[in-house]
């Protein structure tokens, strides 16, 4: 292809390429849009609509995209783009989410000191809509413990005790969860490895304790930082002690037993 040629090419986009025996084929079409779709090929299947492309779409040797790119270099990247796609199914989110679980790294880890901001994280976040962290551990723990839920590898349930329990905290176990999503179910945290509570249920504990000001936002984190009446909270409602020791569950007959043995960030 001639330089006069590849000059032609600089209004088209290359949108795909088939294979052709020893030299593949480019497919070329006018694109007069952003690509802002979550897919490219959104984007190009609505610019292949257009009249002009159905009958004056373009196909030449992949010697074009050389020739043109003699022509035209362009610019030299000074930056990274870094586009985000929103997946449309829960369940699937929730399956690649699982990935982690299984994934296993033959080599040792590479050391990273922590930071306050990693402890911030690790004590007490949000995970998309619910609580996780140290705190929503313990909390699933708590709950668990007084046999208010009941949390396995394939799902969570609510006992009738529990939903009383709940209840009365403020959790509304009426409503129908929008967006057909799970009632209960566990949560692998990522930093503790071990579950919090997720679903509708989850995700009422979580506005409840935010809207008793047991947990202020951290600005531009999901960081969650325990408030003065967070911690008595947590300790009267849930039995959840927080001490310089760690987090601990008030048991009755067993008194606290501490499970995380990690100096609290500063409430």
């Amino acid at each position: 292809m001639g330089s006069v040629e590849a000059a032609s090419l600089r209004v088209w986009t290359p949108i795909r390429i088939r294979a052709n025996g020893a030299e593949p084929l480019v497919d070329w079409a006018i694109v007069d849009e952003p690509f802002t779709d979550p897919f490219f090929e959104q984007t190009v299947e609505r610019a292949m609509q257009h009249p002009f492309n159905a009958v004056f779409a373009q196909r030449t040797p992949i010697g074009a995209l050389e020739d043109l790119a003699s022509v035209e270099p362009g610019l030299a990247p000074s930056g990274l783009i870094f586009h985000m796609s929103r997946c449309g199914s829960t369940l699937v989110a929730q399956m690649l989410e699982s990935i982690k679980v299984v994934a296993a790294i033959e080599v040792p880890p590479r050391y990273q000191p922590r930071s306050a901001r990693d402890d911030a994280l690790r004590f007490a976040r949000t995970c998309y809509d619910h609580l996780a962290g140290y705190v929503a551990v313990a909390i699933a723990d708590a709950l668990t413990a007084r046999g208010y839920i009941a949390l396995a590898d394939d799902g969570g349930e609510v006992t009738e005790i529990g939903a009383r329990f709940l209840t009365g905290f403020g959790v509304d176990l009426t409503s129908q969860p929008r967006n057909r999503r799970i009632f209960c179910r566990p949560c692998l945290d990522w930093s503790e490895r071990r579950y919090h509570v997720a679903g509708h249920v989850g995700s009422e504990i979580c506005r409840c304790c935010l809207q008793l000001g047991w947990f202020a936002r951290e600005r531009d984190s999901r960081a969650l930082r325990l408030t003065p009446a967070g911690t008595a909270g947590l300790r009267d409602t849930f039995g959840v002690v927080v001490s310089d020791r760690g987090l601990g569950i008030r048991d009755q007959q067993s008194g606290i037993k501490i499970v995380v043995p990690e100096l609290i960030p500063d409430c």
